[in-house]
């Protein structure tokens, strides 16, 4: 009678979406992933419905969570080779790269300065060169002064 009440048993698919763009499975960089058990766990699920590989975009925070992108890389680095180590029989989407969330704040200028931004890299396939994106996080609760200029800086 109220069969849209009856828990669903089945994972819904994401097959168009075969790549993952925002996660925060590195452990113990912002809120996201607290372990390598954690981390194995989500990729587990996200295998589950369909997908194959995954872009990490841990929090790049001031203050809250000032991470580094030399730190940032290397951790990426030893987290691959762990998830490799621990995976045992699982079908885990693949690692790919990482990347950052870059929150606009008061230490936004300073990656933009010093030529430190992770960013996403894909092949443009009119010139076969690679363009790099940037993932932005804004505030929900004020409007930054200067945000229009710095996203005109960063087009440019």
């Amino acid at each position: 009678m109220f069969s849209f009440w009856k828990q669903n048993k089945t994972h819904p698919t994401f097959a168009p979406l075969v790549t993952d763009m925002h996660c925060h499975l590195l452990p113990l960089v912002d809120d996201g992933s607290k372990s390598l058990e954690e981390s194995l766990e989500v990729l587990t699920a996200m295998s589950e419905v369909g997908f194959e590989e995954v872009k990490i975009t841990p929090h790049f925070l001031y203050p809250r969570f000032p991470n580094q992108a030399n730190d940032i890389k290397e951790r990426f680095v030893h987290f691959c080779d762990e998830v490799e180590a621990n995976k045992g029989d699982l079908k885990l989407p693949k690692l790919t790269e990482v990347t950052g969330e870059y929150r606009v704040d008061d230490g936004f200028q300073g990656f933009v300065d010093r030529d430190e931004l992770l960013t996403y890299r894909f092949a443009n396939p009119k010139r076969g060169a690679e363009k790099g994106l940037l993932l932005l996080e804004f505030s929900l609760h004020q409007k930054r002064l200067g945000l229009d200029q710095t996203v005109f800086d960063m087009q440019m």
